[in-house]
């Protein structure tokens, strides 16, 4: 689709109805999109509330950072090579052309096995992407400059998420094809997440610390009221992570 076509798409105001949409899905899932977006500023309170004084600020930045940066990735890339045709047919990472920023969605066109429209699932998958590279701050806490996070965030998402996507919620992923289910990103968020935490933690190295005056207040949160604000935005949020992971507002959305 040329870009003249897309804007005629997204932008035009005929109210002609998609028949192969349904509204309810649609504004569940709209709704359930704000749910996971919405885990992220609460992730930043959790962890601005565990550490020191010191560092509140920088790691709350960092989790906001990550709704900018990695939204961008998303849009330009990063959905392209989650969820675009199997580069090859190999099911191993998806080719950079199917949608480059986003511009081969179409509002009328429901993403398979669902009712809902294309660029609203984009839209939706790209909060658990927004999510990801905030859930591994809190391993380096301390440790890491700005530049070099937002750097991580740049390669990260691209050569890291993005193929664990592609291998497990693409239909054409290898993994998929094995009979692999992840129903709310177990394995594609969390365990990508994890691992990278771990990973980073050998490449930053412990903390230093100059006294064991330091030492022991490095252990005590900062914030019990801000760890207590987190939790519940994080508890709000999972009803959208779960429950919209069927793509649907239906019995299988609401037993998640």
């Amino acid at each position: 689709a040329t870009f003249g076509t897309v804007k005629t798409d997204l932008m035009s105001g005929s109210d002609i109805e998609c028949a192969n949409i349904s509204a309810s899905d649609t504004a569940w899932m709209m709704a359930a999109t704000a749910f996971v977006l919405f885990m992220t500023p609460g992730l930043a309170f959790f962890y601005g509330g565990l550490v020191p004084r010191k560092s509140v600020i920088t790691i709350i930045m960092q989790c906001y950072i990550s709704m900018s940066v990695t939204s961008i990735v998303w849009a330009v890339i990063g959905y392209s090579l989650a969820f675009g045709k199997s580069w090859g047919g190999i099911g191993l990472i998806g080719d950079p052309s199917s949608y480059p920023l986003l511009l081969n969605l179409h509002r009328c066109a429901a993403w398979p096995g669902s009712r809902v429209p294309e660029i609203l699932f984009a839209c939706y998958q790209m909060m658990f992407a927004v999510i990801a590279p905030a859930l591994i701050t809190g391993a380096f806490a301390d440790r890491v400059l700005f530049p070099a996070y937002i750097l991580f965030i740049v390669l990260w998402v691209p050569l890291v998420y993005c193929p664990f996507v592609h291998w497990i919620w693409n239909s054409e992923g290898f993994l998929a094809k094995w009979g692999v289910v992840d129903f709310a990103g177990g394995i594609v968020v969390h365990i990508s997440a994890g691992f990278a935490a771990l990973a980073s933690i050998f490449v930053v190295g412990p903390r230093k610390f100059t006294t064991d005056f330091d030492r022991r207040m490095s252990r005590v949160p900062h914030n019990r009221t801000l760890v207590a604000l987190g939790t519940g935005m994080l508890f709000l949020g999972w009803f959208g992570f779960n429950g919209g992971s069927g793509a649907a507002a239906s019995g299988r959305g609401g037993f998640a």
